[in-house]
């Protein structure tokens, strides 16, 4: 789901420091599925994107013990203790305008966020369990605040959102697997993540919830598929964010539909989680997983990952981008729909600078701003009406400028170089975020653009 990667970070800043000139006389005082499944079929297919393809479980609120995962298959609410107010936000987000707001962009299974010049979130899409962030729970066609919380960096899953906000990880949404990381039913607005840890990155997987920092890499939410990295032989939830046994240095984060990736400053992918597609860089064992990091072979000059549903890639220092996984959509973009859980070279790419991967599609910036996406193309989320899917890069026709990339199962969205958003693809639920909900299986080929807040 979404994610933007650590080679934008030069990049990001120059854009900022281009469009914050307008913040800079602002005062600053002034029912549920039962089996991964059951939730995502065989993965071969695209998720159900009905309104009632909730989260597994009920909500999680208190655990027994303080800092003990908590088995959810009782499936009671329980608990309803309320978080730390957040920090209330600059009014610099007054100043916004239409073509330069945006300086990074996040996507869930059917949200999208932007992080605006002025530091703060920004969401729309399917907000069914408060998704957006701003305490309602009802549809967002277009970007709404995400009440008092400013982050520098975001992750999104299905039905939830995160975000670090001064170091600090606050989530809201769906807390139906303890994804939040809060004894808290689900809410529509920002908690803070217990256990008080200081991380430097976020990422992901539909309902669970995995940061790193100096004190090392911690997840939270479900862990059915071992996406905690407990080691441990029976899969429970947790609402406490618990240490993964890991103990390398972490540099860039990612997560898919089950499973998540970490890249260590030694330049090693290692990934833990639901291996049902090769995801993990092993050999491909039906719907079994890794209950703790194992190292991605093959791999060498690598800067940045990305997870999807079912696959990952990675960014190497060549400019090249590969992948591995499942790839029934080909989007490993290899030109072929074979799976494979060695890396495989992206074809036709050079200049890679940040990569994005969804459910059953790849993205990426490249070259001076250029854009590509392959995969599952039904809605048309490649940027073109042509075909259900593309086993290579296609460039995105009108996309020359993209700084940022995030994309959902079947919608892609961009900040531009002058800071405006661009979003294409499914819209039954607003997630294009252009004022207004296209509920038709065909969605829009050509970016739309998303207006200021």
């Amino acid at each position: 789901m979404l994610r933007t990667t650590r080679l934008l970070d030069v990049t990001l800043a120059i854009v900022l420091a281009s469009l914050v000139a307008g913040c800079a006389n602002v005062d600053p005082a002034a029912t549920a599925p039962t089996s991964y499944a059951d939730a995502h079929g065989d993965g071969l297919e695209a998720t159900d994107s009905s309104e009632d393809a909730v989260n597994p479980g009920a909500d999680v609120g208190a655990s027994t013990d303080a800092g003990v995962a908590i088995d959810t298959s009782a499936g009671s609410d329980v608990g309803d203790a309320t978080a730390d107010a957040a920090p209330p936000p600059d009014p610099c987000l007054k100043t916004l305008k239409d073509d330069s707001w945006a300086v990074a962009v996040f996507a869930g299974q059917r949200h999208t966020c932007a992080v605006s010049v002025c530091g703060e979130s920004f969401c729309w899409g399917h907000n069914q369990f408060g998704e957006a962030g701003d305490g309602t729970k009802t549809p967002a066609y277009s970007p709404r605040l995400s009440s008092n919380v400013e982050p520098t960096t975001m992750a999104a899953g299905f039905f939830h959102t995160c975000g670090l906000v001064a170091g600090k990880a606050w989530c809201w949404g769906a807390n139906t697997n303890g994804q939040l990381g809060a004894a808290t039913l689900s809410t529509p607005s920002p908690v803070a993540v217990s256990g008080g840890h200081t991380f430097d990155h976020i990422a992901s997987t539909d309902y669970s919830v995995c940061a790193s920092g100096s004190s090392g890499v911690y997840c939270w939410g479900w862990n059915n598929f071992y996406q905690l990295g407990q080691g441990g032989s029976t899969p429970k939830s947790s609402n406490t964010p618990l240490k993964v046994l890991f103990d390398k240095q972490v540099i860039d984060l990612t997560g898919g539909s089950g499973h998540f990736c970490a890249l260590t400053d030694a330049g090693e992918v290692w990934c833990w989680g639901l291996s049902n597609g090769g995801q993990l860089g092993q050999p491909v064992e039906g719907f079994k997983a890794k209950a703790a990091p194992v190292l991605v072979a093959g791999l060498s000059g690598v800067v940045a990952i990305t997870a999807g549903g079912h696959h990952t890639c990675a960014a190497l220092k060549d400019g090249t981008a590969v992948c591995w996984g499942l790839n029934n959509y080909g989007q490993l973009g290899n030109g072929s729909q074979k799976i494979s859980s060695k890396p495989v070279v992206v074809q036709g790419l050079s200049d890679v600078q940040s990569l994005s991967a969804a459910l059953h599609l790849t993205c990426a910036i490249h070259g001076q701003g250029k854009l590509s996406c392959w995969g599952r193309n039904a809605e048309q989320q490649l940027g073109k009406k042509f075909s259900n899917l593309s086993t290579k890069p296609l460039a995105v026709d009108g996309v020359t400028d993209a700084v940022s990339v995030a994309t959902g199962d079947r919608h892609v969205c961009v900040v531009r170089g002058v800071g405006s958003v661009s979003c294409w693809g499914a819209n039954e639920v607003g997630q294009v975020g252009n004022g207004k909900a296209k509920p038709t299986k065909e969605g829009f080929e050509s970016p739309q653009q998303v207006g200021a807040p």
